[in-house]
């Protein structure tokens, strides 16, 4: 058997697990709190969550450890290296915060990174009192996509022919 179609799909395999290409669209209510659920396929050291794309400057929080917080973000690993999800939560929703965001994780091949869109919407006005923002996940709005099979489709489709014409 030859030894390079089978290299060729393992490093295929974890190449297309860099960028995830789903993007989770998610609404929140100003004044209010949101959590995003980003899945992975396996498993990275640094996690991490960014405005717009990834530059030093646009990082909002990272960390190499379980949980982290910095000023109204926080980020909660959980999972298994082959099953990571990261839990990011933005408390509370201001107007700015709406936009584009990467939740993502380094792994040894590079980032593998989720992309977010957050939509923001007015705080209702009433005259009655208002309600506390949120402090748990089920009082907030939490929205996750899950791309595991796109992410393995594609190692399908380049390893299958590879590997049979060999």
């Amino acid at each position: 058997m030859n030894i390079q179609p089978l290299l060729l799909c393992c490093v295929t395999y974890e190449l297309c697990g860099l960028i995830s290409a789903q993007v989770i669209s998610v609404t929140g209510t100003e004044g209010q709190g949101i959590t995003v659920r980003c899945h992975f396929s396996f498993s990275g050291n640094r996690k991490f969550f960014c405005k717009e794309n990834c530059n030093p400057d646009n990082v909002l929080i990272e960390t190499s450890e379980e949980k982290a917080q910095k000023g109204k973000y926080s980020i909660e690993y959980e999972g298994t290296v082959h099953s990571p999800v990261l839990f990011v939560t933005i408390k509370p929703l201001t107007m700015s915060d709406a936009g584009r965001y990467k939740c993502g994780m380094s792994r040894f091949f590079g980032n593998s990174e989720q992309e977010v869109k957050l939509i923001v919407k007015a705080a209702p006005t009433t005259s009655s009192p208002s309600s506390t923002p949120s402090t748990t996940l089920s009082q907030g709005s939490e929205a996750s996509v899950s791309d595991t099979r796109s992410e393995h489709f594609l190692p399908l489709v380049v390893c299958v022919p590879v590997v049979v014409l060999s």
